[in-house]
């Protein structure tokens, strides 16, 4: 079973909690290409959320191209760390760090702050 943690007092919504929760649990190796991951049920039970939520978070992995939906119900990962990525995910993945980082400047952390953050992300990768 995947160790979810959903918090019900944050400002992000439980859908993009699961979604970025799974990304990381790809990212750091937990789960691998080609797993499959709970039927939507089970994770909805398992976390202690809607169907509807997990039903979301699913979808919105599929169009990311992180999981293949199977049966509408079942899902399997198609992304892994050594996969090759076009041009224009690049450039959207790079629109989207810019506008975290800008946010994170005009908001008072510092350039070294934000370069610690960065580093310590990437360091939890290895």
């Amino acid at each position: 079973m995947l160790q979810m943690k959903i918090d019900t007092s944050s400002q992000l919504q439980i859908y993009k909690q699961v979604v970025n929760q799974i990304i990381e649990h790809i990212a750091k190796g937990q789960i691998k290409y080609n797993d499959r991951l709970p039927s939507v049920r089970n994770m909805a039970k398992d976390i202690g959320i809607n169907i509807h939520t997990v039903s979301k978070s699913y979808h919105e992995l599929e169009k990311k191209g992180i999981i293949k939906m199977e049966n509408r119900v079942k899902a399997k990962v198609i992304a892994s760390s050594s996969r090759v990525v076009d041009e224009s995910h690049l450039h959207n993945l790079e629109l989207s760090i810019k506008t975290i980082i800008m946010e994170a400047y005009v908001t008072g952390c510092s350039k070294e702050n934000i370069n610690q953050y960065i580093t310590k992300i990437l360091d939890e990768l290895d």
